[in-house]
């Protein structure tokens, strides 16, 4: 059984808020990351990704030097620990709608990193699907954290 923890990328550490938008497309250049968390004193408060850099600078012509990441993140994220099975990604996306997670340690609530739906279906077996539950057309509800 794949944990999270053991498939999530590293290299997503989080921003503080007031990073600007070109240090941030400039960090997931170097990083190969298509989104970064944004964390305030330790706590994660959003997401940035590069369409939200990309669309802020295009076509709301804000200034990539002076704009904040925390002017254009996503601040509802949905969030995962680390060790939860590999397929509770799946269905928490599809139950909150989502493309991707983050994913939080869960001794220390901080950010590990992001994991997308493409991450994860390269990851998953599909001997290990739940077919009889897909198969309905209804997906399965995510199990409740405790």
């Amino acid at each position: 059984m794949l944990l999270l923890r053991d498939i999530i990328s590293y290299n997503a550490a989080p921003l503080p808020p007031e990073t600007s938008l070109r240090e941030a497309a400039e960090m997931m250049r170097m990083r190969g990351a298509s989104v970064l968390p944004v964390a305030d004193s330790g706590q994660m408060i959003g997401l940035v990704t590069d369409r939200e850099i990309a669309l802020s600078v295009a076509v709301d012509q804000l200034d990539p030097e002076r704009t904040p990441v925390g002017m254009v993140m996503a601040e509802e994220v949905v969030t995962v620990f680390d060790d939860r099975d590999l397929l509770a990604a799946p269905n928490l996306m599809q139950y909150n709608k989502v493309e991707r997670l983050a994913v939080l340690d869960r001794t220390t609530n901080a950010c590990l990193g992001v994991i997308t739906m493409d991450e994860v279906v390269a990851r998953l077996d599909p001997d290990d699907l739940p077919l009889d539950e897909m198969i309905g057309g209804v997906p399965p509800s995510p199990d409740v954290e405790e």
